[in-house]
């Protein structure tokens, strides 16, 4: 299996009263593996937001996450954890 993180760059929360994130992804195949949204205020230790494992189906699907217990946090960042199944039928994609 392989791995892939895409971070973000650092937000500053601070001013918002309901932060969150929404995206979409797309997981289909035999062998798909797992995709994780985590958070971090000081890019050393990550927190698991959000997780998703196995085949999804061939369709994209929406997700929220709230990012309020972070409300206080002058300084965040998110990444996308994604490791793929054991075979070549494990594509995995974020989009928006």
């Amino acid at each position: 299996s392989k791995t892939a993180i895409l971070k973000s760059n650092c937000f500053d929360l601070s001013t918002l009263s309901n932060p969150g994130i929404t995206f979409q992804y797309h997981m289909f195949g035999l062998n798909m593996g797992t995709i994780a949204l985590e958070a971090s205020t000081d890019d050393m230790v990550w927190d698991q937001l959000w997780s998703l494992s196995g085949d999804q189906g061939d369709q994209w699907k929406s997700v929220y996450v709230s990012l309020s217990a972070y409300v206080s946090a002058s300084s965040m960042s998110v990444r996308f954890y994604g490791v793929t199944g054991p075979g070549w039928a494990s594509d995995i994609a974020i989009d928006d």
